[in-house]
């Protein structure tokens, strides 16, 4: 299944969710991409294209958060879990 929701005009969607190794992401524009662990303790941060793919082999199983944040400051926060 995958997680794919609209708000703030802001297009973002994560797949496969919950993944084993690697995110896929889909966005409508270029942006900065954060990985967050269930505490809020920012993980990675990445300038990012409209699609592409992270590797998340280092992270331990459990949820996590990653927030797109636009060029002009608008920002979407998406779950993932990562299960192996």
């Amino acid at each position: 299944s995958s997680i794919k929701e609209t708000a703030n005009d802001i297009q973002f969607s994560l797949y496969p969710n919950p993944t084993n190794a690697i995110l896929y992401y889909e966005l409508e524009h270029n942006a900065q991409l954060g990985l967050y662990a269930i505490n809020g303790s920012l993980i990675q941060q990445m300038e990012v294209e409209k699609s592409g793919s992270i590797s998340v082999d280092n992270l331990s199983n459990g949820l996590y958060f990653a927030k797109a944040t636009l060029a002009n400051g608008q920002s979407k926060i998406l779950r993932f879990v990562v299960a192996r």
